[in-house]
């Protein structure tokens, strides 16, 4: 972990990111089973809750006491889906928290989903 990604206090994933654990997952999953997962993951969690659920972007606003989160899933085909996320604390130093956020997000869904890889579509 680098001295920007330590004091950082937002961290997003992408397809080009230069930090193989941020980069985005794609799911052999359709985009309602992945937001359910992701909805049922936080609706069972004590530190965070979804405020708000949008089908027609794919997107998840997630509430938490010390961050947020803005989960991106979109669907390529029913047999493809990504997953990407954006993370910020609410602190001046973030100390790694937000990176930590986004790459136990991942785990669950490794865990939960079948994984078909990741940054299939670098330019």
């Amino acid at each position: 972990m680098g001295l920007k990604e330590y004091f950082s206090n937002f961290a997003e994933t992408s397809e080009t990111h230069l930090t193989k654990s941020l980069k985005t997952h794609y799911y052999y999953a359709n985009q309602k089973t992945i937001m359910d997962t992701l909805e049922k993951h936080f609706n069972n969690s004590k530190d965070a809750k979804v405020k708000h659920r949008d089908d027609n972007y794919g997107e998840l606003f997630i509430q938490g006491g010390k961050f947020h989160i803005v989960a991106s899933v979109h669907s390529f085909n029913p047999k493809e889906t990504s997953v990407d996320f954006k993370v910020q604390t609410y602190r001046i130093i973030g100390r790694g928290r937000p990176k930590n956020i986004i790459v136990n997000l991942y785990k669950h869904l490794d865990k939960t989903l079948d994984l078909k890889g990741t940054s299939l579509h670098r330019e």
